[in-house]
């Protein structure tokens, strides 16, 4: 069989190859050259939901996620906020520009629990050309986050809302998931079924129906405000994503 030209690939094969090249050839383990400088930041352990960052007010500041998450709310034509991005450990965010100060173009809520690192912008920019290892980290970072963005992004403008919805569970058990250490099931917490339909842009009602479905076949469970989820060889089936190497074929 003959190799395909990158010009063949489709722009979510060519996302999920990024992907995985970043993955084979990481160099930068959870961001050691942050850890390194963390005197620079100022360090806060978010006790409960909070908003560090509004969508069109000057942002100075530059974030960077020790552990939690962080969702990016985005305001969407007439309908207030809606989910556009969750962050995670390892993500940078806020102004990472050249320029002093910015406006914001989403609002940045951190979850409780999280644990924040921020400096101001300028400092920021200072570090980078100081050193090489820190702007390669944050460069890692970013293009991380690029190829996912067009990966998610790839499946938004070419699936329909249940093709969409697996493969955003798939995405959000991978990232931010506690598996259970003798079943294997996956706990995904605090998302609502209307932070499911945000984020892959749908309705809750479709959403919520398509869910039941995946309780009725076994695959999810869902108990408060967290999804278990009992199949992943069968939920990774349906996204059309491959299973990874580690996860149990019968699970």
């Amino acid at each position: 069989m003959f190799a395909r030209s990158l010009d063949d690939l489709s722009p979510e094969e060519l996302s999920r190859l990024e992907l995985k090249n970043l993955k084979d050839r990481r160099l930068i383990a959870n961001r050691p050259a942050t850890t390194e400088l963390q005197d620079y930041f100022r360090i806060k352990r978010h006790q409960e939901n909070s908003l560090i960052q509004r969508a069109g007010e000057l942002c100075s500041e530059v974030h960077f996620i020790g552990r939690g998450r962080v969702r990016l709310r985005s305001r969407i034509e007439a309908r207030g906020e809606a989910l556009v991005d969750l962050l995670g450990p390892g993500d940078f965010f806020g102004n990472l520009s050249v320029h002093s100060a910015i406006r914001g173009a989403e609002s940045a809520y951190v979850d409780a629990g999280s644990e924040i690192w921020t400096l101001d912008a300028a400092t920021f920019q200072t570090l980078l050309g100081a050193r090489s290892k820190f702007a390669q980290e944050v460069c890692q970072a970013q293009h991380e986050r690029v190829c996912h963005q067009r990966q998610r992004m790839s499946r938004l403008t070419t699936r329909d809302v249940p093709s969409r919805l697996m493969w955003a569970l798939v995405d959000l058990c991978e990232r931010f998931g506690v598996p259970h250490p003798t079943t294997g099931a996956i706990a995904l917490s605090g998302m609502t079924q209307q932070d499911l339909a945000e984020y892959i842009g749908s309705v809750r009602t479709f959403v919520s129906s398509i869910v039941g479905d995946l309780k009725r076949s076994g695959i999810v469970t869902l108990i408060g405000h967290t999804l278990h989820v009992q199949n992943r060889c069968r939920l990774y089936e349906l996204a059309e994503v491959e299973l990874p190497e580690a996860v149990d074929s019968n699970r």
